[in-house]
């Protein structure tokens, strides 16, 4: 999904366009619960015999996601701001 935002050209500008990261993610996690429901019910036996609800797994998986990417692109946009000023 990162490679959304940054092709977007967003990046190079020196901001994040908010509304296409979120949607982006929005559809990677809306495509990951239609391909469970749809394909995949019998591969969680683990999770399921573990007490662990699917749409638990699912949100929690969104949240990590999302924690990454805002996490790498908070790093890459300091790194680029110092990058910006230390070139001399």
């Amino acid at each position: 999904m990162l490679i959304v935002v940054f092709n977007a050209g967003t990046i190079n500008f020196g901001a994040i366009n908010a509304g296409t990261f979120l949607f982006s993610k929005i559809i990677g996690l809306i495509s990951a619960v239609i391909l469970h429901y749809f394909s995949a019910k019998e591969n969680y036996f683990y999770f399921r015999n573990a007490g662990y609800a699917m749409w638990r797994i699912f949100v929690n998986a969104f949240v990590i996601d999302l924690s990454i990417c805002i996490l790498l692109i908070t790093l890459s946009q300091l790194i680029l701001h110092a990058a910006t000023y230390f070139k001399g």
